[in-house]
């Protein structure tokens, strides 16, 4: 049989309604479809965890001990892998303000470093940091000058800092960057995601033990939410880690059931002469039809849907989620052309009659 005329049957049956393309492509697209969203689902909650947990400040580590702390050290732990931002941190006097006496602000001496540990854009422009709340307490804006007693100081950066059962020190202070860490410090802060084990120590690392009476410890800034959030291990453990697998049966049984349906027509065509290889590439160019057009049907539906959450990594979760997507295309695919094989000449009657 021809190449032609293979393709031409294949598109003859799938045009007329024979190979019920359109059934097997909704019923494949809808299981498709189902199995890979409450994948997605299940990834975008995860990430919104870790999501919450970080913004929450429970990924940031302290060590505090007044005095002790080696400012370059702390802002040098950066070259581990481990940790991404970590700058210093050393109490200050009261900055007072004309305008409100009554009101001083805790000043903070910090290295640049704590510019990135708090998620300040810019580290390098010159001026205090505050946060948010207090610039808008005070009627400030980025850029603009700070009326104190001392001298005018420029507000160069801002940052969030919620009342959220994090260190609350910071809400009503001023930061202070400063270029020089030959001075000692009070404390260490890192940030660290993934979480490792080898953080604490790294941080012990910046204070002088030999100085230090007591022992020291590395606290959270925030623990409201946990001392630690596995995200590996949330994402292997989750229920719907085997949809992947689901998907590729329910895909095979489609497509098995897709042929097996067609017994009676496929005994008919290899009565009348056609060859075994030729019934299996007219199939398999109908199966192709219909399956990638069911893959494009549950790849747009997932697509939709993680749009709308805003706070996920969009591309990851959609690789994650759509690997069941693809797998149950391939598998439905193999399932109608395998099923071919399993459709005897010799039982033409017998399909008859069960028909």
């Amino acid at each position: 049989m021809r190449v032609i005329s293979i393709l031409t049957e294949a598109l003859r049956d799938t045009a007329s309604g024979t190979s019920r393309a359109v059934q097997w492509c909704l019923t494949l697209a809808i299981c498709l479809a189902a199995l890979s969203l409450a994948d997605g689902l299940q990834v975008a909650a995860i990430e919104h965890q870790v999501t919450r947990f970080r913004s929450a400040g429970a990924d940031i580590l302290v060590t505090q001990t007044e005095g002790l702390v080696d400012g370059r050290a702390c802002d040098r732990l950066t070259e581990v892998a481990s940790i991404q931002f970590a700058g210093a941190v050393a109490k200050r006097d009261y900055l007072t303000m004309p305008a409100a006496p009554d009101t001083p602000i805790q000043t903070y001496a910090v290295t640049t470093g704590l510019g990135a540990v708090l998620g300040i854009a810019d580290t390098q422009e010159p001026g205090v940091w505050m946060t948010t709340e207090q610039a808008a307490a005070l009627g400030l804006n980025v850029g603009e000058s700070i009326q104190t007693e001392s001298g005018d100081l420029r507000l160069a950066g801002v940052f969030e800092w919620p009342s959220d059962g994090r260190d609350a020190r910071f809400r009503y202070a001023a930061l202070v960057p400063t270029q020089s860490q030959s001075h000692p410090f009070d404390e260490c802060w890192a940030r660290s995601w993934p979480q490792h084990d080898d953080v604490k120590a790294l941080l012990l690392s910046t204070i002088d033990v030999t100085s230090s009476s007591e022992p020291v410890q590395a606290a959270q800034v925030n623990a409201t939410l946990g001392r630690r959030l596995d995200a590996v291990s949330l994402l292997d453990s989750r229920l719907t880690a085997v949809s992947v697998y689901a998907c590729m049966l329910v895909g095979l049984a489609i497509g098995a059931v897709s042929s097996r349906t067609r017994r009676l027509e496929f005994a008919s065509s290899l009565h009348v002469g056609q060859t075994r290889l030729g019934l299996g590439l007219t199939v398999a160019i109908e199966a192709l039809i219909w399956t990638l057009l069911a893959m494009l049907i549950a790849g747009d539906c997932l697509w939709l849907v993680l749009r709308l959450h805003e706070s996920i990594d969009f591309f990851p979760t959609l690789l994650i989620a759509g690997r069941g997507i693809i797998c149950g295309g391939v598998a439905s695919f193999l399932g109608a052309v395998l099923g071919t094989f399993f459709a005897r000449e010799r039982h033409l009657f017998r399909y008859f009659k069960e028909r």
